[in-house]
């Protein structure tokens, strides 16, 4: 199928993503109070793992590359389809997001952050700190165009994500050059694109929301996005996540080490289903509608399409 990376402008956008995530043992630290202290890089993972299921089950998203130096949540990821690249940089999530774009871009070609490569020859992703020193482009340089490739970077945290409704997300941002979704407070951001031709310029942290768009990214519709804005850093985001349905993974380790207080059963379900997964391995995907191909190879070729 061809797409606008093939430079087909009629084509539907088909989206290259970047998920930042921290290591496990630091990652979610709001949540590391009673009763979710025991259970926080676990719940970490089994997040991780939920959002990039659903986002390889979206037809809109053609990869997901993963910007990680945890070595158990890589092999997971690995494992669901996701390619996974060390944080080279290890500056914050901002630079993580950069450094994931520029590997992206270096390997759908033009003249991207990080090398040049001919035209239409895509790159290999390096999957270590070795080979990833030569293409550790952190940020667009002076008077390089990016890629004509649509990138977006997207939270690793979304425990309930539907694919449709991510895929809803997207079409609405491959109108504008640059484009965002507001979390469901407000103030942040779990959705940031960049069409052909642009640069993410991530502005992610507290007050993201505002510092984005007074960068000139558009902030996108919210309305039947709630999945897609539902972070969750604290036991509350957690709730409103079990209300909308979490995913798989989630749902079963909640289920099998419940909070004190918690109902367990088709509360804590996947979308109202049965009992999936494990929530610490990549186990079967989540009960979603099937999109295509559940996206790139552990390992990619520099034949690889």
């Amino acid at each position: 199928m061809p797409t606008p990376d093939s430079d087909n402008p009629s084509a539907p956008a088909r989206w290259h993503l970047v998920v930042p995530l921290k290591p496990l043992e630091v990652a979610k630290s709001r949540l590391g109070r009673r009763p979710y202290d025991v259970l926080r890089p676990r719940l970490a993972l089994a997040f991780a793992l939920d959002t990039v299921a659903a986002a390889l089950a979206c037809p809109a998203v053609a990869g997901v590359l993963v910007v990680t130096d945890d070595e158990v949540a890589g092999a997971a990821l690995r494992g669901l389809g996701a390619e996974v690249v060390p944080d080279l940089p290890a500056a914050g999530l901002n630079a993580a997001v950069r450094h994931g774009e520029a590997l992206w871009r270096a390997r759908l070609g033009r003249r991207p952050a990080g090398g040049a490569t001919a035209a239409g020859q895509p790159t290999a992703l390096p999957r270590d700190r070795s080979a990833a020193g030569a293409t550790a482009g952190t940020a667009p340089p002076g008077g390089a165009r990016p890629a004509a490739a649509w990138v977006a970077a997207l939270s690793a945290d979304l425990a309930a994500l539907r694919a449709e409704e991510l895929g809803r997300a997207l079409a609405l941002a491959a109108g504008h050059p640059r484009a965002f979704l507001a979390d469901r407070e407000g103030s942040g951001t779990t959705l940031l694109t960049a069409g052909p031709g642009r640069w993410l310029e991530p502005r992610f942290g507290t007050g993201s929301r505002a510092l984005h768009e007074a960068s000139g990214a558009v902030p996108l519709p919210v309305a039947g996005l709630d999945s897609v804005r539902r972070d969750v850093d604290t036991p509350d985001d957690l709730e409103q996540a079990r209300r909308l349905g979490l995913g798989p993974r989630t749902a079963a380790l909640l289920r099998d080490d419940p909070a004190p207080g918690s109902p367990g059963g088709a509360r804590g379900r996947p979308h109202g289903g049965p009992r999936a997964g494990s929530p610490t391995g990549p186990g079967p995907g989540p009960e979603r509608a099937p999109g295509p191909a559940s996206g790139p190879p552990a390992a990619w070729s520099p034949g690889t399409p």
